[in-house]
């Protein structure tokens, strides 16, 4: 066995897998990826790797480096193959595969674009992991620096645990008590090896002793920083905290855009949760936001500022992707170029404009305002996709407002098209050079085609190049031109079967031929004056009436700036209820999904609610009000039971929360009634700053609201969470009041919320110093807390009682004063007429087992007290020994022993003697 023992102990490279198997759980639990599971295994061989290579003393450190890192590269390559799916074909090809994806993800971070490849963020956090278990074992047994191996497991425990509520506190415990032990016992070992190589004799069981001691000290300093957790208030240090902090956030700003996909945790704020917005987050849990300034609007009001919306809800969790189509989801938008919103959404809008500072950036997300006009830098523009089919397109009537940009060069071409025939005997047109009959073939066409002409099959494309043969062919004559053509994708009028080429023709065949490439076909179907009369088009277009998210193309850092236009509803209520019901196919398909979750309670609720109303506008409005008023804002709720859908636990089991809550209910309520509707994330309006000069948004004006849809006027918002206050429909400027405002966006109400405790304003009331932040306490976890307290106050009182009065005493001494205090605690009073001896038989006789070692402790306490004779080295060390063992058997005694029947009616025998 001597031959597996380690210098410094078993039990410190326990401890130091510990804390590096705390931080790898903390990452796995807070769940960023898919794949993150292979990181328990990949830490495991990577601190067994950094214990071989840190005992074999002879290989050098460069080479054991450099060993360690090739292994580990063997290990998460491996890993990361065995994650990958089959269909990409063996290891090579994932390798492969992987190599494609760092080769394109490096393209796009290296030109500062946002980048979302989640395998590679996999196959970084595998490394991270493998270099934090090998050089944390390095450091501890080789180069003796513990503190370093703990501050770089201690770093990624609190990243993850602060910004994800996936992560339990229990492993937090974990790392803190692993590491007061490690400290101790390395601390411990250091001494024990001074006393080796300077021959001090030091008893085997010392170690174990200081991990007890080091035990309760790790409990102690636990309990009081949960109990009593504490709060800064002063600027100063909030100030060095931010100054120091600062490093830190460039690199959480650089990993968010080059990692932009990472899911969120289950709610919450900071990087993760819907405050992330990122494309999808978890609805549940409590909420942490801080007062950190986010953004800083100048110009217009302070208004809802939209950073990203969702469609689909599974019941537990919001996301906006599309699966339906293998289309990019991104449509370029240059600077300042105008966004085309179609006319089933632009019905009575205004303009307006703001300018947004970036003082904290979130990925690359660009913060936009009611419907998106255009934007002062490039963009990248998140759509909706939808799987048109024979989709007709009128032709004359088409504006650029009610055709899909992907069409409208087609349209605008065929709107100046002529495909009218010549007169029979009227003279000859020239053909295009992909529509000439080559001579060799023996054909030439005619302008006469005679009665035998064979008529062209009616809305069947000819691919271009390919002759169509006019009847009676003259194989004879020079190559002169038909009284008509077919041509590819063109349907001649009704009874016609044979049109001219109009002077655009090869303009049209190469927008034609464009949209091919896009996969997008069309039919163009001609009226009776050969103009175009109806545009068919089967194919993938993006949604522009359903704008998910704007991102910018150049990046978003500390500093930047850029000017939003928008175009703000000038709806009234009265035009919404007017509204009706004739929803576009690509708004109704996308957001109605109910998730397979919803309960029939859910639906019995959204009908009994909406069903009164005469229009979808009341119909959101009653559910709205609902809401508001009957159910109770709080931060600090607990995430749901899992299985259970978070509709129905809010609206029938817990009955308060926060705003995800509020508004993921309104939507899948209005879904219910058939209302198409979705989620919405971003800041609701902030204060006024007079400092800065511009509405200063804090990260806890991070909000989620609700938008439903409305023919003709498009996404309008409602606001269901009772602490804030109803959006403010627009009232035209001569029906409004002389003091209101009369701009032509939408009026907002004043700032208010219930997660604000205080607000201390300045002038125009911006923020003076740091905001309170209300959270509410559950009578449950005060009466936790009360129990800690009154935990920690019995330990307090007990050390006290248990440690009076041995200042001063021998070794000896102090040890049979143990042994009658802890007796006397157990039953076993420390008569004054009983001499040492007569007491250590009382013990014997209630405890058994104890006989031998207070006999010991009582001869060792009378020899010294009443012979002068102290203990040898070699006895106290026994003494010592004795005495470990006492405590146990004590204190079982003391727990279990001395309620049982059998010893109690003993023990009563021994007190009537």
């Amino acid at each position: 066995m001597r031959r597996l023992a380690i210098r410094d102990g078993w039990s410190t490279f326990i401890l130091i897998s510990l804390v590096v198997l705390s931080a790898t759980w903390s990452i796995e639990s807070a769940d960023w990826a898919d794949g993150l599971g292979m990181l328990t295994t990949i830490a495991i061989l990577g601190l067994a790797v950094g214990l071989g290579v840190s005992l074999a003393r002879r290989i050098p450190a460069l080479l054991a480096h450099l060993l360690a890192l090739a292994l580990g590269w063997v290990v998460v390559l491996f890993e990361m193959t065995n994650f990958l799916s089959d269909a990409i074909g063996g290891r090579e090809a994932k390798l492969h595969f992987l190599w494609h994806r760092w080769d394109a993800w490096y393209a796009l971070v290296s030109h500062g674009q946002r980048a979302e490849d989640l395998y590679l963020f996999v196959l970084l956090m595998g490394a991270l992991v493998w270099i934090m278990a090998y050089t944390s074992v390095w450091l501890v047994f080789r180069s003796r620096s513990v503190w370093l191996a703990l501050l770089f497991s201690g770093i990624v425990v609190f990243t993850n645990l602060g910004y994800s509520l996936k992560v339990p506190t229990a492993l937090l415990i974990l790392y803190l008590f692993a590491a007061i032990l490690l400290l101790m016992r390395f601390s411990l070992a250091q001494r024990e090896d001074r006393w080796r190589r300077s021959g001090v004799p030091f008893p085997d069981t010392l170690a174990w002793r200081g991990l007890w001691v080091a035990s309760y000290l790790a409990i102690a300093v636990l309990i009081f920083g949960w109990v009593f957790p504490v709060t800064a208030q002063s600027q100063s240090l909030v100030t060095a905290w931010q100054r120091i902090d600062g490093p830190w956030v460039q690199v959480r700003d650089s990993l968010n855009g080059w990692f932009s996909g990472l899911r969120g945790p289950d709610a919450g704020g900071g990087p993760g949760g819907f405050a992330a917005f990122s494309d999808e987050f978890s609805v549940g849990g409590p909420l942490r936001l801080s007062t950190t300034p986010v953004l800083l609007v100048k110009g217009g009001n302070s208004q809802y500022l939209i950073a990203h919306t969702y469609s689909t809800f599974t019941g537990r969790s919001w996301s906006s992707d599309d699966d339906s189509v293998a289309s990019d989801l991104y449509i370029s938008l240059n600077a300042n170029q105008a966004y085309p919103l179609p006319s089933t959404s632009a019905k009575d809008r205004g303009s307006a404009s703001f300018e947004v500072q970036i003082l904290q950036p979130r990925g690359t997300v660009i913060y936009t305002a009611d419907a998106l006009g255009s934007v002062s830098v490039p963009s990248q523009l998140q759509l909706s996709w939808y799987p048109y089919q024979d989709q007709p397109l009128d032709v004359a009537s088409a504006t650029e407002a009610t055709t899909p940009p992907t069409l409208w060069p087609l349209v605008q071409l065929l709107q100046d098209a002529d495909f009218s025939p010549p007169q029979r005997g009227g003279g000859v047109f020239g053909l295009p050079p992909d529509l000439q009959v080559p001579r060799e073939r023996g054909i030439t066409p005619t302008a006469s085609p005679g009665p035998e002409a064979s008529p062209a099959a009616v809305g069947t494309p000819t691919p271009a190049g390919s002759p169509t043969p006019a009847a009676s062919p003259t194989p004879n004559e020079p190559g002169v031109l038909p009284f008509g053509v077919s041509l590819p994708n063109v349907t001649p009028p009704p009874g016609r079967d044979r049109i001219a080429i109009p002077d655009n023709w090869d303009d049209i065949r190469d927008a034609m031929n464009d949209l091919t490439a896009r996969h997008i076909s069309v039919q163009v179907v001609l009226g009776p004056s050969y103009h175009a009369q109806t545009l068919r088009f089967t194919g993938n277009l993006p949604v522009y009436a359903d704008l998910e998210a704007v991102f910018s193309q150049g990046g978003v850092r500390t500093g930047d700036s850029y000017t939003v236009s928008t175009l703000p509803t000038q709806a009234t209520v009265g035009d919404l209820r007017q509204a009706g019901t004739t929803y576009p196919v690509e708004i109704a398909s996308r957001y109605l999904q109910l998730p397979t979750t919803v309960t029939l309670r859910v639906s019995q609720l959204a009908h009994a609610i909406g069903d009164s109303q005469a229009n979808p506008y009341d119909k959101a409005s009653a559910i709205e009000s609902f809401l508001r008023s009957n159910y109770k804002y709080n931060e600090n709720v607990n995430a749901p039971p899992r299985g259970d859908d978070i509709v129905d636990y809010f609206l029938f089991e817990s009955k308060q929360g926060y705003c995800t809550y509020y508004s993921t209910s309104m939507v899948e309520m209005l879904r219910i009634l058939g209302i198409p509707a979705r989620e919405v994330v971003g800041f609701y309006p902030a204060s006024f700053d007079q400092n800065s000069g511009g509405y200063l948004y804090r990260d806890l004006n991070s909000h989620a609201w609700v938008e439903a849809y409305f023919p003709g006027y498009g996404w309008i918002p409602f606001e269901p969470t009772a602490a804030r206050s109803e959006i403010a429909r627009y009232v035209p400027p001569a029906a409004s009041n002389p003091s209101s405002s009369a701009s032509g966006s939408s009026q907002l109400p004043p700032n208010t919320d219930g997660r604000l405790q205080e607000l201390n304003e300045l002038g125009g009331g911006g923020f003076g110093g740091p905001v309170t932040v209300q959270h509410h306490t559950s009578p449950f976890e005060w009466a936790l807390r009360a129990l800690a307290v009154a935990a920690l106050v019995l330990l307090v009182v007990v050390s006290y009682l248990w440690l009076r009065g041995m200042r001063g005493l021998s070794q000896t001494t102090q040890l049979f004063t143990k042994l009658q205090r802890g007796a006397s605690w157990g039953g076993v009073r420390a008569d004054p007429a009983l001499t040492p001896y007569e007491y250590a038989g009382a013990v014997g006789k209630r405890v058994p087992a104890a006989r031998n070692h207070a006999s010991l402790l009582a001869e060792l306490y009378v020899r010294e007290r009443y012979g002068a004779y102290p203990a040898a080295s070699d006895e106290l060390s026994r003494a010592r020994h004795a005495w470990l063992r006492l405590r146990s058997l004590l204190l079982r005694h003391l727990l279990l022993d001395q309620w049982r029947p059998s010893v109690r009616a003993r023990a009563l025998d021994e007190t009537d003697d």
